[in-house]
């Protein structure tokens, strides 16, 4: 009896650890009223906590400030806009599908469906709702950067970052022709029953 509660636990777990990855990256576009009815929410990456987003975008200039004085290059730019405007990345091989941002999401869900570690966590969760804030970076080349995450459990935290920072390399968001660097939020929430 307890290993079948532990597997319909495990279950519930990883069910909703996919459907928030897939919904966050489905609300990117969709509208904010449809947004704000889902458990699962992409805000602006400026949205964050103040000091926490101050002092995060202090670091990133200063870095970004002394690496290209240091390599003589010029200094990136950096786009910042809205979640309703903001250009998505697209997962590889969803470029000539016929609706790459579910193709995308699709695959993001396969991948974190076969990657998530449920054993990494099942002895910190409890019963009840959880939220995991994961904040990173695709760069101008595909690459997922600047991966943070935040839980009131430092595991779950943990294994949304490993998720998120293992994903391949992504097609970059697009503006104006330009491959472009793009901030995103996801805010995941998980109900465990």
């Amino acid at each position: 009896m307890l290993q079948l509660k532990n597997l319909t636990h495990r279950r519930n777990l990883l069910f909703f650890c996919v459907f928030g990855f897939m919904m966050a990256f489905a609300s990117c576009a969709d509208d904010k009223s449809k947004s704000d009815q889902d458990d699962v929410t992409l805000e602006e990456p400026e949205m964050r906590d103040e000091d926490d987003a101050y002092k995060s975008q202090k670091n990133r200039k200063a870095k970004s400030a002394k690496d290209d004085a240091l390599k003589g290059k010029k200094k990136r730019e950096r786009e910042r806009m809205s979640a309703a405007s903001m250009p998505t990345f697209t997962y590889p091989g969803c470029e000539d599908a016929d609706d790459p941002r579910h193709c995308t999401i699709d695959k993001i869900q396969e991948y974190a469906s076969e990657n998530f570690d449920v054993k990494s966590v099942e002895d910190e969760i409890v019963e009840g709702e959880h939220t995991v804030r994961v904040n990173f970076m695709i760069d101008n080349k595909g690459n997922v950067n600047q991966v943070e995450a935040r839980s009131e459990s430092s595991l779950l935290a943990d294994e949304a970052k490993r998720i998120i920072s293992s994903l391949p390399t992504m097609n970059p968001a697009m503006k104006d022709g330009k491959a472009i660097e793009a901030t995103y939020a996801l805010p995941v929430k998980f109900k465990i029953n």
